[in-house]
C-alpha cells in the first residue's frame, strides 16, 4: 500500500455503467474526480460472469450517455460485448480510472472523506458509492444439509452447463438472474434452452422462490 495520499474533489467508488455515467457527467461539469475500481480493466466484473449472459434490455436502450451501444439495435448484448463497451466508453472520454484499485474502508472527516484501498488512501470532498448490490455470494444455511451426492453451485461460480453432472437442476431464490442463467432456468429464453441447447442436451429445470413457498419446472 502507497503511504502518500491521493486527493480529489469527487471519488467515485465503481467502474461498472453507473460510475462510468456519473465519472462522464463529473467530466462535462469539469469536477476533479478519480474512479476507484477493484478490477484489472474496465468491465471485468462482467467478464467473470456465466457465458451465455446477456442484458434484459435491446443495445437501443442500453447505452451510456453520450455514446452509443453499437451493433444492432434490436439485438441483446452478451456480457463480453458489455465489457468491451465500457472499455472504450472510458477510453473515448478519457475517464481517470484507478484499476486494481479495491475500497476497504470509507469514513467521513472533517473535510469530507477518506477512503482506505489496497492501493493506498485516498481523500475526497464528496464520494459517489457505484459499487453495485449482491457483491458478497449468500449460500442459505439448508446447504450444509445436502448431501454429498448433491452438486451444489452457486450462481456467482456458474459458467457454463458442462460444470452441471446431472439432468435435473433446483434453483433456489428470485427468478433473477434465475431467467437469464441457461440451463438452469424455469423459465425458457427467446431460444428455449440456449446454453444447454448449444452443447446437445436440454436440464429439466426447478425454480424454488421464497416469495411463494413452491417450485415450477419446465423440461
Amino acid at each position: 500500500m502507497s503511504g502518500a495520499t491521493r486527493h480529489a474533489e469527487v471519488i467515485v467508488v465503481g467502474g461498472g455503467q453507473a460510475g462510468m455515467a456519473a465519472g462522464y457527467y463529473l467530466s462535462r461539469a469539469g469536477i476533479g474526480l478519480l474512479i476507484l475500481d477493484a478490477g484489472s480493466r474496465a468491465g471485468e466484473a462482467w467478464r467473470q460472469r456465466w457465458d451465455t449472459l446477456e442484458l434484459f434490455t435491446p443495445a437501443r436502450y442500453s447505452s451510456l450517455p453520450g455514446m452509443r451501444f453499437p451493433g444492432s439495435p434490436g439485438h441483446y448484448p452478451g456480457k463480453d460485448e458489455v465489457a468491451g463497451y465500457l472499455h472504450a466508453y472510458a477510453r473515448a472520454f478519457a475517464l481517470p480510472v484507478h484499476y486494481n484499485t479495491r475500497v476497504t474502508a470509507l469514513e467521513h472527516t472533517a473535510g469530507g472523506y477518506r477512503l482506505n484501498s489496497s492501493a493506498g488512501r485516498y481523500e475526497a470532498g464528496q464520494v459517489i458509492v457505484a459499487t453495485g448490490a449482491y457483491q458478497q455470494p449468500w449460500t442459505p444455511p439448508i446447504a450444509t444439509g445436502l448431501g454429498g451426492e448433491v452438486t451444489q453451485l452457486h450462481s456467482a461460480a456458474y459458467r457454463n452447463p458442462g460444470q452441471i453432472p446431472g439432468l435435473q437442476v433446483l434453483w433456489p431464490g428470485r427468478p433473477t438472474p434465475a431467467p437469464r442463467s441457461p440451463p438452469t432456468s424455469p423459465v425458457p429464453t427467446r431460444s428455449g434452452c440456449p446454453a444447454a441447447h448449444r452443447s446437445g442436451t436440454c436440464h429439466d429445470a426447478s425454480w424454488a422462490s421464497p416469495s411463494t413457498h413452491s417450485a415450477t419446472g419446465s423440461g
